[in-house]
């Protein structure tokens, strides 16, 4: 029938068309194509999937205007769904979250969180948009919408987040108030080594020694392996509080527990200014046979270095300069999660933005 024939004909149209925008596309000339497919658009309403897969093509290629404006197009259509609308106003709010344009992104998921087909993502994003601006009282209330409309745990993400809140107190000397957020992190994550170590750097501040050192000697249990982060702290402490070998005798109950070589050079130190060279020598060489460590050896070259004749002297120089040279480019820490490396400590992994992953690393070259 001719009805026929002209629905035919209007489908080879689109066709045509479709193949001169993709045409545009292969020849790397993308405004044209947009151009192309834009007109389609208000042709055939059945494509509106095809373009917001495009859209999303070049956000990914990193052409974030271009996306934009395919996306802006879609949402302007009047007989656009409600369903369609949504699912564009989300790519949209991806486009603004890549470009950077955050309020934007934000108002956006916000909006589309009250939609239970977007809220787990729009969430996502909430939270992704307040770690990003360190709107940390916004993370606390996002998480926890989160966490009850998803069922996932996010503790450990809580927990963080009332330490980030704390600092910020600490960095105006409000102590007490910083105290208090620190004592509900602490509630949330019991194992949390940063709430341990922020309590006693409070602590510290306030000269409450005692209550430092508990903050402190609480790390033993949360993870061992974090201790080294704390040495500074208890040297404070136990200068103020004055109880002769009371910093020796930890620092030994640590290296026993397995604190790493950091605690183990702290715990020679302590030998050495109480009993002498040869009994730190002794200790650091008894160590090394149980967990062999590039750092314990270092520091015991570094002993025998003293007491050495001329003619061994020199070789032990040598060793001592070989040693350095490979830990000054060992980093002291990898995220369990992406395995980013660097040599200091970083509570949210730069590598993959997780809390709590970035661990000190063990072992021969390590810990």
């Amino acid at each position: 029938s001719w009805s026929n024939k002209s629905l035919l004909k209007q489908q080879n149209k689109l066709s045509h068309r479709y193949i001169i925008g993709l045409n545009y596309l292969l020849n790397e000339q993308p405004d044209k194509a947009i151009d192309t497919f834009i007109h389609l658009l208000e042709v055939d309403s059945d494509t509106v999937e095809t373009h917001l897969a495009l859209g999303s093509l070049f956000r990914k290629r990193g052409e974030v205007d271009r996306a934009l404006r395919l996306h802006q197009n879609i949402i302007a259509r009047p007989a656009l769904s409600a369903e369609l609308r949504q699912l564009a106003l989300f790519e949209m709010g991806m486009d603004y979250l890549t470009a950077g344009v955050l309020d934007r992104a934000e108002h956006i998921f916000e909006d589309l969180k009250t939609n239970p087909s977007y809220r787990l993502q729009s969430l996502q994003q909430l939270l992704n948009i307040h770690q990003a601006t360190k709107d940390w009282e916004q993370a606390v209330a996002t998480v926890k919408e989160l966490q009850y409309h998803s069922k996932v745990d996010m503790h450990v993400e809580t927990a963080h987040f009332y330490c980030e809140l704390a600092q910020q107190e600490i960095d105006k000397t409000h102590l007490s108030i910083a105290s208090g957020l620190l004592r509900k992190a602490g509630k949330i994550d019991k194992k949390s080594v940063r709430v341990s170590l922020m309590q006693a750097g409070v602590e510290i501040k306030q000269h409450y020694w005692k209550e430092a050192l508990n903050s402190y000697k609480k790390i033993l249990k949360q993870d061992i392996h974090f201790f080294s982060e704390a040495l500074n702290g208890l040297e404070k402490c136990f200068d103020a509080l004055n109880i002769p070998g009371a910093y020796q005798k930890l620092l030994l109950e640590a290296v026993e527990k397995g604190a790493g070589s950091t605690v183990l050079l702290a715990a020679a130190n302590c030998i050495r200014s109480n009993e002498g060279d040869v009994a730190a020598a002794e200790y650091l060489t008894g160590n090394l046979r149980a967990s062999p460590s590039l750092r314990g050896l270092q520091a015991l070259i570094e002993l025998h270095v003293m007491h050495a004749s001329e003619k061994g002297r020199d070789s032990l120089i040598l060793l001592q300069e070989l040693v350095d040279e490979l830990l000054n480019t060992k980093p002291g820490y990898r995220c369990e999660n992406c395995g980013f490396e660097s040599r200091q400590l970083y509570w949210n992994c730069p590598g993959c933005q997780h809390w709590g992953t970035v661990k000190p690393i063990l072992g021969i070259e390590g810990e």
